[in-house]
């Protein structure tokens, strides 16, 4: 019994190494403090740490290298906003997503003559003055735009700058043209002469790729650009449509909340093993009805964030599957909110909701925004803790988006990516995007998680997309939305 005791104390340091070889598998990399006694099994641990600190330092490597070029990718190297092929493509993307806002502004800004300005005054005056521009923009937006609302601001060329702001009403959108020129205008002291303000406002009550809003916004610009010294231009495409206002969608929300008035429908997400698709899972796509109308996510969801519903909508949405669970065979992917997962009702009903449901929350992926853990990480992974608790999966969509999400790949407890659609698109014919997407799948792989494409729309970024090594994914060429859930 002695032997036995004295046996399992010397043998301590080496079930030690077990739990150090089992974290990194988790992503983690603890270091052993305590070292043996026994000249032996010391040098095991000091070389077991050694590798943890050498497999620490190439993951961080290889994130920050990714980083970097994400950075490189989709920034403006003068004023740290988007670059105009970033815009073009989130933009691009906001208008095919299947929870693209239902209405939205686009604004061209062309802010003095830049090429003028760094011929007489210097190229540092010229990058100041592009600076303060973004500045005034970013303070003025973050001031005026309800909280929630991702906008997108990006600098194009020149003095050039581009804006969109999704589910915004006609009169915010022209009272935020004004106040953005008011801001722009107080500018102008920096300089030794004054710069000529423009601005063209286009007002999009319903979103939709038929339409080249882009081209609508540039004769805005024009129009402006009529006034000769400073002027602004707003223009609300297709006149006859009625807007529906704020309140008007706070109502038609909390109606549907009260009446359970929400349906699904199903687009499926793919894997490929072997070469081979198999279904992965169905995921949510939710509907309203209100009145005769139906309203997908985008028209409500932006609106329904705008008065704090989304817990209660998330609710629904997930008692509804696990009833239509009873009798689907297939497993469920149900998107969630970063509100609804800081709200403390939600979690306790959903928690209730897993535990009365042991046989189907195995079969339930809850799917978060990746740009959520860049101000809510630590709700994320305590939410991705609780609901692997019985059983559940976590992913997290649109990733790719801002660089400081791939820092948490390597604690967040996380099962599935997938990678931002407007890569996807830029995937065929970008060398930078392919290298970016290399990378990324090979941080996934090290990480045991499984990495996704959204968006996949034609065959060519499909084969290229498992070119690169991703293992499945989503996208109207794979499956469109639809009332009747796909069979595995």
């Amino acid at each position: 019994m002695l032997l036995g005791a004295s046996l399992k104390f010397v043998l301590r340091p080496l079930r030690q190494v077990e739990k150090q070889a089992d974290a990194i598998c988790r992503r983690e990399f603890p270091i052993q403090e305590a070292l043996p006694n026994i000249p032996e099994l010391r040098n095991v641990v000091l070389a077991m740490n050694r590798m943890v600190e050498k497999v620490k330092g190439m993951f961080q490597h290889h994130i920050e290298l990714n980083d970097h070029l994400h950075h490189q990718l989709n920034t403006d190297a003068v004023t740290g906003l988007s670059n105009r092929q970033h815009f073009d493509q989130c933009f691009k993307a906001a208008l095919t997503v299947e929870r693209a806002a239902a209405c939205g502004a686009l604004m061209l800004i062309r802010a003095g003559d830049l090429q003028a300005m760094n011929v007489k005054q210097g190229r540092q005056q010229g990058d100041d003055y592009l600076c303060g521009i973004a500045e005034s923009l970013q303070e003025t937006l973050d001031e005026n735009v309800s909280e929630g609302t991702h906008y997108l601001l990006s600098r194009h060329s020149g003095a050039d700058f581009a804006l969109f702001v999704p589910t915004i009403s006609e009169y915010e959108s022209q009272d935020l043209m004004d106040k953005i020129y008011s801001a722009l205008q107080e500018l102008e002291w920096q300089l030794d002469e004054m710069q000529a303000i423009f601005i063209g406002a286009l007002y999009m009550p319903t979103l939709s790729t038929e339409t080249n809003f882009m081209a609508l916004a540039d004769g805005a610009l024009s129009q402006a650009q009529n006034e000769r010294v400073s002027g602004c231009f707003w223009h609300k495409v297709g006149k006859s449509e009625v807007s529906i206002s704020a309140h008007e969608w706070s109502s038609m929300i909390q109606q549907a909340i009260k009446e359970n008035d929400f349906f699904f429908y199903f687009q499926p997400v793919w894997e490929v093993i072997h070469g081979e698709r198999h279904l992965l899972f169905n995921e949510i796509m939710i509907r309203m009805r209100a009145g005769e109308k139906e309203y997908a996510a985008g028209a409500f969801m932006p609106m329904a964030t705008r008065f704090h519903l989304l817990p209660q909508i998330d609710t629904l949405v997930i008692e509804g599957v696990l009833d239509g669970l009873q009798v689907l065979p297939e497993n469920i992917c149900i998107n969630c909110s970063i509100a609804s997962i800081q709200d403390e009702e939600f979690i306790s009903r959903l928690k209730s909701m897993l535990e009365n449901n042991p046989l189907l929350a195995p079969r339930l992926t809850f799917e978060l925004p990746a740009n959520g853990l860049s101000f809510s990480g630590d709700a994320i992974r305590d939410f991705a803790l609780m609901i692997k608790q019985y059983g559940a999966k976590l992913s997290l969509h649109h990733f790719g988006r801002g660089s400081s999400e791939f820092a948490y790949l390597q604690t967040l407890p996380v099962d599935c990516l997938k990678i931002d659609r407007h890569f996807i698109q830029r995937v065929v014919t970008d060398a930078d995007t392919r290298f970016f997407v290399r990378s990324l799948v090979a941080i996934a792989n090290s990480c045991d998680i499984k990495i996704l494409a959204e968006g996949v729309e034609t065959e060519q970024q499909w084969q290229a997309l498992m070119d690169l090594g991703i293992q499945g994914g989503q996208g109207y060429w794979l499956g469109k939305p639809s009332l009747e859930h796909i069979i595995g």
